[in-house]
């Protein structure tokens, strides 16, 4: 996993699929593999705050003859979503993103219809949805963004979306698909401390969850 500096300066948080108080199931799992922003829909790499990192435009600003083109990536206070298959290609008829503003508890409520469909869903051209946002934060006070977003499924949420000191920052989060082991239950021994996690999200789901 690739988690940009400023995302995590600005406070983002990852719940882990098996963390979610909805416990959601499927032959399917859905990892969050990259998280990363710009400012002012700028691609260019620099020490703006929010600027984006030199790895991401590598990996997702692509030129206009390329087939997955990401030809709204220059969105200035979005949130963008984007799911790959099993061999790292973009998902192009994924069913949806939804995304909203009121907390990951939700999920834990029975017929849960809080959220919103992504404004722009899954282009058929370079796999991307995004909704544009307007809700301003301050992580400097320990705020995190209100919005969260994901893939239907079983997947990992990312939180955190939002305008840090209102400025017009714009959020990237890549998932990846992967096949549930047969048999595999949710709650694997280690994951209560995270011990078996990557450390960057290790450090973000205790963040998230002060465990």
């Amino acid at each position: 996993m690739r988690i940009s500096n400023w995302a995590t300066q600005f406070n983002a948080k990852i719940i882990c699929s098996e963390d979610r108080p909805d416990n959601p199931t499927g032959d399917m799992i859905y990892r969050i593999k990259d998280v990363f922003t710009t400012c002012d829909g700028s691609w260019d790499p620099s020490n703006a705050t929010g600027a984006i990192e030199q790895w991401a435009t590598s990996s997702y600003l692509l030129p206009p003859n390329d087939p997955t083109y990401f030809d709204d990536a220059g969105g200035a206070h979005h949130i963008f979503a984007r799911v790959l298959d099993l061999e790292g290609k973009p998902i192009t008829n994924q069913d949806e993103f939804i995304c909203w503003s009121d907390g990951v508890h939700l999920l834990g409520q029975a017929n849960f219809a809080q959220y919103i469909k992504m404004t722009i869903t899954p282009k058929a051209r370079s796999g991307w949805g995004n909704q544009p946002i307007w809700s301003s934060f301050s992580p400097a006070r320990g705020e995190t963004g209100p919005w969260a977003w994901c893939p239907r499924g079983a997947a990992d949420v990312i939180v955190g979306g939002g305008l840090p000191d209102n400025l017009h920052i714009s959020w990237f989060v890549v998932w990846q698909a992967e096949k549930r082991a047969p048999g595999e239950i949710d709650d694997e021994p280690g994951d209560e401390t995270g011990e078996n996690l990557p450390p960057n999200l290790a450090a973000l789901r205790q963040a998230a969850w002060g465990r």
